[in-house]
């Protein structure tokens, strides 16, 4: 799994030096030498701290040195992202996550590494508690139905709705996935910070409805929001 991850944070670095080098250079030669220098020149440390030397430096007179567009200069890398990627896919691929083809796919790690996620947030933010209707006998005027990250849970267009108008929403993947948003948002309406771990913050009256277990909580050992941003 960490293999996987360190090939998509690779490929965010080099789109990254892509970027800088179509819109910081002005010749192909400039651009090319400037992806080199960011994403595999230079000395780097592999596993167990050992020195990995990059492959020698390519003769850079072999590219125009003659001023481009910046479009031009886009064109001029596009074999150098489709390289890239092809590399990123080649991780998933020797790791086991592929399509029905055969071949690495980013959807499969993907969805693999988002079951992984919820399970770790499940055992590292253990909850309980049932939607009762806040000890009402109608589901009127309750707090949640104001709730940005909570909406979409209560929705008519969602399965919970029905749930919840039979008093039957026991805690489920819905409410963790809701925990998780406000943990993200490091909003501090949304969350408390406990022994130096961000905890999402109830809205749910006290006795009623879900709550974490905070005696309970204990540090993710990765970190759950790895995909932001990719």
């Amino acid at each position: 799994m960490q293999a996987c991850r360190d090939a998509i944070d690779s490929h965010r670095a080099f789109n990254e030096a892509r970027i800088t080098a179509i819109s910081s250079s002005s010749t192909i030669q400039a651009a090319k030498q400037s992806l080199w220098n960011a994403t595999v020149g230079g000395i780097k440390t592999g596993k167990g701290g050992v020195i990995i030397l990059p492959p020698p430096e390519p003769n850079w007179s072999i590219y125009s040195s003659t001023q481009v567009s910046q479009d031009e200069i886009k064109d001029a890398l596009e074999d150098d992202r489709t390289q890239a990627t092809v590399d990123m896919y080649q991780v998933f691929a020797d790791n086991g996550f592929v399509d029905e083809n055969g071949n690495g796919s980013l959807f499969v790690f993907k969805e693999w590494h988002d079951s992984m996620v919820l399970t770790i947030c499940k055992a590292c933010y253990p909850g309980e508690g049932t939607c009762d209707w806040c000890g009402q006998t109608a589901f009127i005027d309750q707090p949640c139905l104001s709730a940005p990250d909570v909406i979409s849970a209560i929705s008519e267009l969602n399965c919970r709705h029905t749930e919840i108008m039979n008093g039957t929403w026991e805690i489920d993947d819905m409410v963790y996935l809701i925990g998780m948003s406000r943990i993200k948002s490091q909003d501090p309406a949304l969350t408390e910070v406990i022994d130096g771990i961000v905890r999402p913050i109830s809205i749910c009256p006290e006795g009623h409805g879900f709550h974490i277990l905070q005696d309970e909580v204990t540090e993710p050992p990765i970190d759950l929001f790895f995909w932001t941003g990719f």
